[in-house]
């Protein structure tokens, strides 16, 4: 089980900006997507620590929606797509795959 203790540790300082149900939920929405992505009905250790950086990806782009980088002068503007390749490999590490 996910512990809102570990979060509060790897979110630091920006922890008290966030209520526990804003962490709750995250976490839950989190526990889905990475079950859904593996084919898992439950979630392994590995899969556990993955839920919480992408937790704290999520609330690190909170208010800036996803944007990367910009800028002014040419109008450039870059948005993150999808999670990080260290989290996107520990998923695709534990993919299960369906038999039908």
């Amino acid at each position: 089980m996910i512990d809102i203790d570990d979060l509060n540790t790897l979110l630091g300082d920006s922890a008290d900006n966030y209520t526990a149900a804003e962490k709750n939920l995250r976490i839950t929405i989190n526990s889905e997507k990475a079950k859904n992505y593996t084919n898992r009905t439950t979630l392994n250790e590995a899969l556990e620590n993955c839920v919480l950086l992408m937790c704290v990806e999520d609330f690190n782009r909170k208010n800036s929606e996803g944007l990367n980088s910009e800028s002014y002068a040419g109008n450039t503007y870059n948005y993150n797509d999808g999670y990080s390749a260290d989290i996107m490999t520990i998923l695709r590490h534990n993919r299960v795959i369906r038999q039908w």
